[in-house]
C-alpha cells in the first residue's frame, strides 16, 4: 500500500506541470519528478488520479500518428519514446504514419513527450546547422540533418532506457511483463503480419552534433494536445 503522502506529492507535481502559469522549465522539472515517483512506487498516472473516470478505461488502445514531413526520424523518435514508456508502435511508411499502442495514460504521456521533444529537435537541428556552416562545415543540409536526428535520438534512447531498466529489474518487473504481453496481443490482432525493420544510422558531422544535442533535450510536457491526438481508439 502506497503512503497517502506519496500519492499527494505525485498529484501536486502533475498539477504543477499542468498549471497554466508554469513556464517550460518548471513544468519539465515537475513532470520528470512525478514520473520518477511513479516508477519508484510501481504506479501509473491513472492509479493516482482522483476521479473515477480517470482510473478506468481500455487496457490497451491505439492511436494513429501521421507525419507528412520528416517521417523517417519522427517514426524512430516515436518508437523510442513509446518502448520506454510501456507502449509499442507499428510504422506504415506507405502512408507516412505509425500506430501507437498502449494504455490510455501511457499513450497520452508518450504523445505529450513526442510532440514536445520533436519540436525541440527541429529547432536544435536548424540552429546547429547554421552554426556548423558558419564554422566552415562541409556537409549539406539534408545529410547533416539526417545524421543529427539519428544521433540525437540515439542519446534520447539511452537516457530513457536507464530508468525503465531499473524499474524492470526492481519493483516493476510484473507490470512490465504484463504490459509487454498485452501489447503483443493487441499488435498481433491488428497487424498479424508485421515484420521488423532496421533504421539506417547516418554517420558524419551531423550525427555527432546530434549525439551531443540529445543530452540537452527536456522531456517535460509541452502545450496541450489537440483533441484528435488525445483519444484512444476503440480499445482494440
Amino acid at each position: 500500500m502506497v503512503d497517502d503522502n506519496i500519492l499527494h506529492k505525485i498529484r501536486q507535481l502533475f498539477a504543477m506541470a499542468d498549471h497554466e502559469t508554469a513556464n517550460e522549465h518548471e513544468a519539465a522539472i515537475a513532470l520528470e519528478k512525478a514520473q520518477e515517483l511513479l516508477l519508484r512506487h510501481n504506479l501509473t498516472r491513472a492509479s493516482v488520479a482522483t476521479t473515477p473516470e480517470a482510473q478506468t478505461g481500455p487496457s490497451v488502445g491505439q492511436v494513429k500518428v501521421h507525419e507528412d514531413v520528416g517521417y523517417s526520424w519522427r517514426k524512430r523518435l516515436l518508437y523510442v519514446i513509446a518502448k520506454n514508456n510501456l507502449c509499442s508502435t507499428v510504422g506504415m511508411p506507405y502512408e507516412k504514419s505509425s500506430t501507437l499502442f498502449g494504455t490510455q495514460e501511457n499513450v497520452r504521456s508518450v504523445l505529450e513527450m513526442y510532440y514536445w521533444v520533436s519540436e525541440q529537435l527541429e529547432r536544435l537541428a536548424h540552429d546547429e546547422f547554421k552554426a556548423y556552416k558558419r564554422r566552415g562545415g562541409r556537409e549539406k543540409g539534408q545529410t547533416f540533418n539526417a545524421g543529427f536526428f539519428s544521433g540525437a535520438i540515439s542519446t534520447i534512447n539511452t537516457r530513457l532506457t536507464k530508468p525503465l531498466e531499473e524499474f524492470r529489474y526492481g519493483s516493476g518487473r510484473d507490470l512490465v511483463l504484463a504490459s509487454h504481453k498485452a501489447l503483443a496481443v493487441a499488435v498481433k490482432t491488428i497487424f498479424p503480419h508485421t515484420t521488423m525493420s532496421r533504421s539506417r544510422t547516418t554517420m558524419g558531422d551531423g550525427f555527432y552534433h546530434g549525439k551531443e544535442a540529445g543530452n540537452n533535450i527536456r522531456f517535460g510536457k509541452s502545450a496541450a494536445l489537440t483533441g484528435g491526438h488525445k483519444a484512444l481508439g476503440s480499445g482494440r
